[in-house]
């Protein structure tokens, strides 16, 4: 019996069907761009996690971008109010979503194990936008990393926007405007502006209010026979009283410049309160309280620093000098 030949093209199909790799079914990738990818995990979970807080199926969720990062803390660069973050490498990716006209950021790890909602305004408003520019400046930053998380257009009850500052009278008018809440580094910020014209200023930082006192300075004695204090305001409010029990103006109201404004946010923002009391070598008796919102203990040589920085707005004494306030320290 001859044996039976296979045609010549099923001969081949069969070779090469044993030597093909297997090819398994490909995922439907995900557009974003224009284009389509097949995302990492982080990206879907952090698409899964969007989609559970909007209430729509993942799907629904468009992948824009995804940028590989390399986060400097364990918050992933992405810290809420108070919290604290550890100092460490993580590498990871800033995931951008859509839907509909929305835009979201995501802060991942590589795996999606640890992933973060950035919380901001998505359209702010001219205020806003003036306001992170300012904060910015202070700080020394990008304004790109510092968040415009709320903001509410209101009636302030008066024309400093509520804010209340030592000897400073606000007439009792309602000022349309707008509250701005921003945070950068995990610190909250609150600046105000009337709706015209436009200019934000700051209103409260890390819970502290800007016409809080946060430098009490008072010198006594001397060749001069010094007998003052100098009260400085988070805002930059520098106001001077003397001692002698006559009635008249208070010595020294004066604002604190830009730059000396930010240097003041800085050490508030950094150092923990401090108080301290020393005689100079001219017999003149310095006592300097300083209220900071920080973690970080004043060295003495940063003592020194705010110590020389609160002196230096000192004005001469004035002829009609106003009694020390009951609260002021005592030298």
């Amino acid at each position: 019996m001859k044996p039976r030949l296979l045609p010549l093209g099923m001969l081949i199909f069969a070779v090469l069907a044993c030597s093909l790799p297997f090819q398994p079914t490909p995922m439907t990738p995900t557009p974003y761009g224009g284009g389509s990818i097949q995302p990492p995990a982080a990206a879907v979970q952090a698409q899964t996690d969007l989609a559970a807080i909007l209430g729509v199926t993942p799907g629904d969720i468009l992948i824009r971008d995804i940028q590989p990062k390399v986060w400097s803390n364990s918050c992933l660069d992405a810290p809420i109010a108070e919290e604290t973050c550890a100092q460490q490498q993580i590498d990871g990716y800033q995931v951008i979503l859509a839907y509909g006209e929305e835009i979201y950021t995501y802060h991942t790890d590589l795996t999606g194990i640890q992933i973060r909602r950035i919380q901001q305004v998505l359209n702010p408003s001219q205020a806003a936008l003036e306001a992170r520019a300012l904060l910015a400046g202070m700080l020394g930053y990008d304004p790109e990393i510092i968040r415009i998380t709320d903001e509410e257009n209101l009636r302030f009850q008066d024309s400093c926007l509520e804010i209340s500052t030592p000897e400073t009278v606000c007439s009792q008018v309602q000022v349309r405007g707008t509250r701005i809440e921003l945070e950068v580094d995990g610190v909250p910020f609150e600046f105000r502006s009337a709706e015209d014209p436009i200019e934000p200023v700051l209103a409260i930082a890390a819970g502290v209010d800007a016409g809080q006192l946060v430098i009490m300075i008072s010198r006594d004695g001397g060749i001069n026979q010094y007998c003052d204090n100098l009260n400085i305001t988070l805002a930059g409010k520098a106001i001077q009283y003397a001692c002698a029990g006559v009635s008249g103006e208070v010595p020294g109201i004066m604002d604190l410049s830009v730059q000396d404004q930010a240097q003041l946010l800085k050490w508030v923002l950094k150092f923990s309160p401090f108080d301290t009391r020393q005689t100079r070598l001219d017999n003149v008796a310095i006592h300097l309280t300083f209220y900071g919102a920080g973690q970080e203990i004043a060295q003495f040589a940063d003592q020194q620093a705010i110590q020389k920085f609160a002196e230096d707005r000192f004005r001469l004494p004035q002829a009609t000098p106003t009694p020390l306030p009951t609260g002021g320290p005592e030298g």
